[in-house]
């Protein structure tokens, strides 16, 4: 901690840093049992290439096969269809069809139990990179090409889109601002956003929000729409919710938004693993947060930015605690700020 606190002036090595943008990140696409991975390790992928089939929803199956194709058999594997409609292979008995393709999990008493997918949507790369890994059941890893914007969580899907500032850092995005001719746009939607919006957004092809923050109920409420719309099997184009920060409604911060105004009428890309934005184009300059912002993390200043300016003792209940620093918040003065509720960018 002293060496790090001797780097930055005033104590400022003593604030947590929150790591803002990564070079080349490495991205991860869980697969399901019964998902199909389309690439393998080594493979290169360009936004839109598929990446995987995905099951909406799946049954198991446990199926009849010769000693030798048991024997062949590896968690993972792919069901091939049957060849020339051999009649070898066959389910037991209220198993389903065994002709659709899926996935091997185990043995069963010499028998094997595949995990047949219901309907089928494809996983799209959402952006450039090289296949890392490719497992059937387990999952993908892309080293990205581009760098990367880091959130706090993305809710939905991986998506693709031209970026817009549809609200400002502190505002609220509303329904009546979205509109089909925003289809295909990833928006940046301000401090917070209803549910109300992001139903419009997704009706009107939008394929994409940045938020600041969004609430525990909004959540819940998308969380039962996805329940509603995988169990009918109908296909919709990715639409994925970046969120920046957390539940509690605060602006997105400064140098945040300074990235994404830098950003505006660029394609970017949406990913859940890490959470984040990523820029494939690296000839774009990314503008660099000051080196002595804080932003104010907890308490009741929370979302607010200033200078930090020093360590500065605080007496409480007849002791000091030198852990709280002196933050010039501009024109709400100077506040002295428990050093747990703050962080910095870098």
């Amino acid at each position: 901690m002293a060496a790090v606190t001797a780097a930055l002036p005033n104590g400022l090595g003593l604030v947590r840093r929150r790591r803002l943008v990564v070079d080349a990140p490495e991205a991860w696409f869980r697969l399901l049992p019964g998902d199909r991975p389309l690439v393998q390790a080594g493979d290169s992928v360009a936004p839109g290439d598929p990446l995987a089939e995905r099951s909406l929803r799946g049954q198991t199956t446990i199926l009849r096969v010769s000693m030798e194709e048991a024997a062949s058999l590896q968690p993972g594997d792919h069901w091939p269809r049957p060849r020339n409609g051999a009649e070898s292979d066959t389910p037991l008995p209220g198993s389903r069809d065994h002709a659709r393709p899926g996935e091997a999990l185990f043995a069963v008493n010499g028998h094997w139990r595949i995990a047949v997918p219901e309907r089928l949507e494809v996983l799209e790369a959402p952006a450039a990179g090289a296949v890392l890994t490719a497992d059937a059941g387990h999952g993908i890893r892309l080293r990205l090409a581009g760098r990367a914007l880091l959130g706090r969580t993305l809710l939905g899907d991986s998506a693709r889109g031209q970026l817009e500032i549809a609200a400002g850092p502190r505002a609220e995005l509303r329904a009546s601002a979205i509109d089909v001719a925003r289809s295909g746009a990833v928006l940046v939607a301000g401090a917070h956003v209803d549910a109300e919006a992001l139903t419009r957004a997704r009706a009107t092809g939008v394929r994409g929000i940045v938020v600041g923050s969004l609430a525990a109920a909004v959540r819940r409420d998308l969380a039962g729409a996805e329940s509603r719309r995988r169990a009918s099997l109908h296909v919709h184009a990715p639409f994925g919710i970046l969120i920046l920060d957390g539940t509690g409604r605060r602006p997105i911060a400064g140098p945040a938004n300074a990235i994404l105004s830098a950003l505006e009428g660029r394609e970017v890309a949406l990913i859940g693993d890490p959470a984040a934005l990523v820029i494939d184009d690296p000839a774009i300059v990314l503008p660099d947060p000051q080196p002595d912002l804080v932003r104010v993390i907890g308490g009741p200043l929370a979302g607010r930015e200033g200078r930090w300016l020093e360590l500065a003792a605080r007496r409480s209940r007849g002791t000091a605690d030198p852990l709280v620093g002196l933050v010039d918040l501009g024109s709400d003065g100077r506040a002295r700020i428990s050093i747990g509720d703050l962080e910095r960018y870098a």
